[in-house]
């Protein structure tokens, strides 16, 4: 990932936009962040990981809060802009905080919602916070603590890696490294043993508590010995209980026969003194019923007597029932006289009602009518603004058409300016190769001349000029091109100037395509543009004017649906007035129809109250309820007296029964001697108590001695499956978490650790023996220690000047700054492969260097500019003067009197 451009804007102390080209820094080298002490140069870091993540570095920075600048003025916006490339793409991000601003409108502040957008490569848009931090770690494949530690070498942070203690340490890699699921696994090992160690205490105190429950025979605890032990104890015990219990059950079912026949003589003796005494109540109670009889017979007499006086009554009741429908005839009539009334009123109060809607009704009609004429013209308007609406659309068409003929053009032009360059450079190594060619051709004559001088003898004719003397021979070259040679170098720039006519060729073809495309895009110009008006001008006039005409349009269209509804209301108004009219004539007739019917119905009314006995039907029914009440009470009496007669003479009968059967019984029944059934009955109850105790006790014995062995079995077993596999898992908790005595006290998260954590040092240790002239390097410490605290993540130091290894903390303010940058650049460079080999082509280093001397200060930069190699470019942050003479590209961070910061970029 390499930052292009950086745009904050009352951001930190950033009071105003403050716009960074950073792509002008280049792809590879060192560059210096400078400036004041907290000026704001760490903030420019912020600021990308602000605008990646919507969170700074880190530390108090994080504080969203004081992402607003103070300095800012209220009109400002607060926002970080980030144009950045990944893998040869370019993205761009927008994200502001959210922060209190001037309300569009007024004098009010109101918030401004936090935001973030995200433009990808081809044009596409994402927005929402989370979507966009979920898309950045997407395609940079780290979150925000991870790309803190690759492209962030801040100088707290590092020299608190190197110093740390295990435990810090360990948190540190955690957080760095994922390892929580082994840290969960240790503690998942440690959590089961101790449960699994719980369990089988409380199944031991469970057995104890079986045994404490048996029923022993002598009472003895079993307690503490061992379950198989107690088994068979018990297994001793449940025989001999059981055999007594059957001899137990077959002498209690003996006496229980005996008890039983005991029982029945006793009863029966019972029952004969029962039933002489009850016989003696019987013959008193006849006595006393042959009295009642002859009471009861003499008032049925009197009642039956009166039996004329109630027919009587009777008959006259009858009579007045027959009037009682006459009565509910008159209330008929009465309701129905009422109905009418009320339906009068009722119309009487319609009638002003209708009056009221039809006015109402036709006032709305002629308003109607009045608007609809209004908007008569509506239709033509509407096709006007189609027409006008079509014309437009066709310009818009026509203005892409031709930004896609531009488009065409520039594209033709830049093809055009390739084909040139490459026929230039056809052109140059045809050139190039002609010479090499006439070269060697100037090369093999010269040697010719060597070649004829090297045969010629004293009197024997040359064979170029024919004289016999040959006084300055030419000498043979050293370096004679051959005939392949030449025919070689000739083949190879004759087709080296076809490469040039073909090019050149290609090149004309393309300037014709242009020539064409340039014509085409003048003529359609010069019909859509007017004069100094570009393509994107001339489309935004079109947008706001087809916009208008759209907005007209829909005013229209809502105006015309307004006339079409009056049209349609038209012929439901007109319905609704003759409705109301034909209502208003119908109510009229209907009134006048009920006054003649009252009239007649009260001449009705009054021909049937005359002929009626009572004025009242309520006078009638009292007279009927009085008449009925008497006869009743008579009917009742006598029912009573019948009632009374038959129930007495039942009685009496029943009761005579009860004698003869009571004396039968009696008669039959065998004398039993109760006293001694008694007595023998008394003993044998006691002696069966005794028994049933003993054969209670055994039973319960039997029980709970069945329930314990079944408990102490199932819970034997369980805890001999438990004890089992406590004996491995406790062995493998203490190892995971570090509790092995005598060994060092290394957990298994921290053992995965020390695997990253020895690939960092080995990384580390590249640039520290650099730094410090092959003296210092890093290792692991390994020693056992006191087993009170963690080990496996301290350091030590190896000095190869004089063979000592010593703790890191021994190490000088420079020594220590060079081991802890070592370190922490390690540390990226592991963060990136375990990110999937990730590469961040920026990063940037934070301070530290103020403790470095002359030589020292070389060294690390060195070992940064060494960074840089590979097409990554280094930021050092810092405000150290020796670093601007050295370094030549840098962004200066200048704070204001007034307190607020700018920066700008320096390339000299």
């Amino acid at each position: 990932m390499r930052p292009l451009k950086l745009t904050i804007s009352a951001f930190g102390p950033y009071a105003g936009e403050c716009v960074l080209d950073l792509e002008s820094l280049g792809t590879v080298g060192l560059y210096l962040i400078t400036g004041d002490t907290g000026a704001g140069k760490t903030t420019i870091f912020d600021a990308i990981c602000y605008a990646l993540y919507g969170q700074a570095s880190g530390g108090a920075r994080d504080n969203s809060s004081l992402f607003r600048s103070k300095y800012a003025a209220p009109e400002t916006p607060t926002f970080v802009e980030l144009e950045f490339a990944y893998h040869g793409l370019r993205y761009t991000v927008r994200r502001n905080p959210g922060y209190l601003r001037p309300a569009k409108r007024g004098t009010a502040m109101v918030e401004q919602k936090p935001d973030a957008l995200l433009t990808l490569p081809d044009g596409s848009v994402i927005n929402k916070e989370k979507q966009v931090t979920a898309r950045i770690v997407e395609i940079l494949g780290v979150g925000k603590e991870h790309f803190s530690s690759i492209a962030m070498i801040a100088q707290g942070d590092f020299q608190q890696l190197l110093l740390a203690k295990t435990d810090e340490r360990v948190k540190i890699f955690r957080k760095i490294f994922d390892t929580d699921k082994y840290k969960v696994l240790q503690d998942t090992l440690a959590r089961q043993a101790r449960e699994l160690d719980q369990t089988c205490a409380r199944m031991r105190a469970s057995l104890d508590q079986y045994a404490g429950m048996l029923k022993t025979p002598d009472g003895a605890s079993v307690q503490g010995l061992p379950v198989g032990e107690v088994l068979e104890l018990l297994e001793g015990w449940l025989s001999a209980d059981e055999g007594a219990l059957a001899a137990l059950t077959g002498q209690i079912a003996d006496m229980d026969r005996r008890s039983g026949e005991l029982s029945t003589l006793v009863e029966r003796a019972n029952r004969q003194k029962q039933l002489t005494a009850r016989l003696a109540e019987y013959r008193a109670s006849e006595g006393r019923g042959i009295a009642q009889l002859e009471d009861a017979a003499a008032k049925l007499a009197v009642r039956e007597a009166l039996e004329p006086e109630r027919k009587v009554l009777a008959d006259r009741a009858a009579a007045l029932e027959v009037v009682k429908p006459r009565y509910a005839e008159l209330d008929k009539l009465d309701r129905a006289q009422t109905t009418d009334e009320k339906q009068i009123v009722a119309l009487d109060r319609d009638a002003g009602k209708l009056e009221t809607e039809l006015r109402t009704a036709k006032a709305e009609l002629a308003g109607s009518q009045t608007a609809l004429e209004e908007l008569k013209d509506l239709p033509v308007l509407l096709a006007k603004q189609s027409q006008r609406m079509e014309e437009l659309l066709r310009r818009q068409q026509a203005l892409k058409t031709l930004e896609t003929q531009q488009g065409e053009y520039l594209a033709t032009c830049r093809k055009l300016q390739k084909a040139q360059a490459d026929y230039r450079t056809a052109a140059l190594g045809a050139r190039q190769t002609g010479d090499e060619a006439q070269g060697l051709y100037r090369a093999f004559l010269d040697a010719q001349a060597g070649i004829l001088a090297a045969d010629l003898r004293v009197g024997v004719p040359c064979p170029v000029c024919g004289s016999v003397d040959h006084p300055s021979p030419a000498p043979l070259a050293d370096h004679a091109p051959t005939q392949e040679a030449v025919d070689a170098a000739q083949a190879k720039a004759d087709a080296a100037r076809k490469k040039a006519e073909t090019a050149s060729a290609a090149a004309g073809r393309i300037d014709g395509l242009r020539a064409q495309q340039e014509q085409a895009l003048k003529e359609k110009s010069a019909e859509l543009l007017e004069n100094g008006q570009d393509i994107a001008d001339a489309q935004r006039n079109a947008d706001r004017e087809t916009s208008a005409c759209q907005a007209e349009g829909r005013e229209l269209a809502t105006r015309e649906q307004q006339r079409k509804a009056l049209e349609r209301s038209l012929p439901a108004l007109e319905r609704r007035i003759e409705r109301l009219t034909a209502q208003q004539t119908e109510n009229a007739q209907t009134a006048a129809v009920l006054r003649e019917r009252i009239a007649s119905r009260k001449e009705q009314m009054q021909a049937l109250t005359a002929a009626l006995p009572y004025p009242t039907e309520r006078e009638l029914l009292a007279q009927i309820a009085q008449i009925n009440g008497k006869h009743a009470a008579m009917e009742q009496e006598l029912s009573a007296a019948r009632d009374r007669h038959r129930d007495v003479e039942r009685n009496l009968g029943l009761l005579r029964g009860r004698i003869e059967a009571v004396e039968a019984t009696l008669k039959e029944s065998e004398p039993v001697n109760a006293a001694a059934a008694e007595a023998e009955l008394a003993e044998l109850t006691g002696k069966l108590k005794a028994l049933r105790d003993s054969h209670t006790a055994a039973s319960i014995r039997i029980s709970t001695n069945h329930q314990v062995k079944a408990g102490l079995e199932q819970v034997g077993g369980e805890l001999e499956t438990l004890e089992a596999k406590r004996r491995w898992l406790e062995p493998l908790a203490r190892t995971a978490n570090g509790d092995v005595r005598g060994r060092e006290r290394l957990m298994l998260e921290t053992f995965v650790q020390t695997t990253y954590f020895d690939r960092i040092i080995a990384c580390a240790n590249v640039r520290l023996l650099r730094m410090t002239d092959q003296q210092y390097e890093l290792v692991r410490h390994t020693e056992v220690s006191d087993g009170r605290r963690l080990t496996g993540l301290e350091l030590d130091v190896i000095d190869h000047y004089n063979g000592s290894t010593r703790s890191v903390r021994t190490l000088s303010g420079g020594e220590s700054f060079k081991a802890s940058l070592s370190l922490a650049l390690g540390l990226s460079e592991m963060i990136q492969r375990q990110a999937g080999g990730i590469r961040f082509d920026t990063m940037f280093v934070d301070e530290g260097f103020g403790s470095l001397d002359e030589e020292s200060l070389r060294q690390a930069m060195d070992t940064l500019a060494s960074l840089s190699g590979g097409n990554r470019l280094v930021g050092i942050i810092s405000h150290v003067g020796e670093l601007k003479s050295r370094i030549d590209k840098q962004i200066i961070v200048t704070k204001t009197r007034d307190g607020y910061s700018s920066a700008r970029i320096r390339l000299e």
